[in-house]
């Protein structure tokens, strides 16, 4: 919990959310569970260390953009824009 706007501060990785609580000047940090991010970050995470184990070095951007390149045609909206803190 902060007291006052100018006490909120984003975490180290930008993610979450500040909620105003109906006390005046009383703001709350949240996280929450999106389900399919954490589906979309092991599946990356478990793709590199695939590649790892075959000697193909793929560092997480990479295989973010692989999976965005082959997404397209499905009209769905790109991974990186969905979970912009896996990279």
């Amino acid at each position: 919990m902060s007291v006052g706007a100018d006490a909120v501060a984003l975490n180290p990785a930008c993610s979450g959310y500040t909620m105003a609580l109906p006390e005046p000047q009383l703001y709350a940090q949240i996280q929450s569970n999106m389900a399919g991010t954490v589906n979309i970050d092991w599946a990356i995470e478990t793709a590199r260390q695939a590649c790892a184990m075959a000697g193909v070095d793929a560092n997480r951007q990479a295989l973010l953009a692989g999976v965005d390149t082959r997404r397209r045609d499905t009209g769905q909206r790109a991974v990186s824009s969905v979970y912009p803190g896996s990279w």
